[in-house]
């Protein structure tokens, strides 16, 4: 909207530009009538003082407006995680997605467009946020901290890492939850994964179901085994580093094999 309005003042400048005080006296023309609505009327300070003056103050509103983009953008992410996560993990849990979908990764991909990341920190998220108190909202960080605590110890647990981590600016960093859980001995949490899939939050913690494990196996291998992984190692021991691949190679025909039988 504004750049409309900027547009039109422009054009009924003179055809030769007066420059930034052309530009200025033309919209200064522009016919309010014309003036889109909802747009915020700019200061006095803005078109008087000098020139530095003036553009410290043009320059200050566009600072704060940026501010409040972001502000905003956040803001529709968390209520979009708000309304969505819960809605999500319930897909999860009670497998809803199946006939259509061959599983819940493949739901969220075709029927949402997600990442399998993307979807499972959705489903993480919900269910982390059950344990917070009220008020406090977890974020990514907070998330990949947490969810495994919620997966192999319950919801105390995270509320108890919650209350004792150290707060900054009201709630924990991620960084201050990682030396609670430690402290707490929950053990050295981990980054949650594909695969990190949380038990329903109703139940108690259990070992993780066997497709989980060989999801979070399968996961590992594409993050950590890439090609330039391989390359280096060839380089600098290529008789070991072709063994290794070798029993790589094994175990990748083993699963095949297993799912074929």
């Amino acid at each position: 909207m504004a750049s409309k309005l900027l547009q039109k003042a422009a054009a009924a400048a003179s055809p030769a530009g007066a420059g930034r005080a052309g530009l200025a006296k033309a919209a200064d023309r522009a016919d309010p009538a014309d003036t889109p609505t909802g747009l915020v009327p700019l200061p006095r300070a803005a078109r008087e003082g000098t020139a530095a003056e003036r553009l410290a103050v043009l320059e200050e509103i566009i600072g704060k407006a940026q501010d409040n983009a972001e502000l905003t953008v956040r803001q529709a992410r968390e209520r979009f995680n708000r309304e969505a996560g819960p809605a999500l993990a319930l897909i999860h849990d009670d497998d809803l997605w199946s006939p259509e979908y061959k599983n819940f990764v493949d739901y969220v991909e075709r029927r949402w467009g997600y990442s399998s990341t993307h979807g499972y920190l959705l489903v993480a998220t919900a269910k982390v946020q059950t344990a917070l108190p009220e008020g406090a909202n977890a974020n990514t960080g907070h998330v990949q901290v947490l969810a495994p605590v919620l997966r192999h110890n319950g919801l105390e647990a995270v509320t108890e890492a919650w209350s004792k981590s150290e707060k900054k600016n009201g709630q924990p960093t991620a960084a201050t939850l990682k030396t609670a859980v430690e402290t707490l001995g929950y053990g050295k949490p981990k980054k949650a994964i594909q695969g990190e899939v949380l038990n329903r939050t109703d139940q108690a913690p259990t070992t993780p179901s066997s497709l989980g494990q060989l999801e979070n196996a399968v996961a590992l291998a594409k993050r950590h085994v890439t090609r330039n992984l391989v390359k280096k190692a060839l380089e600098e021991n290529p008789e070991k580093a072709r063994r290794v691949a070798q029993d790589f190679a094994s175990w990748a025909t083993l699963v095949t094999q297993a799912a074929k039988d």
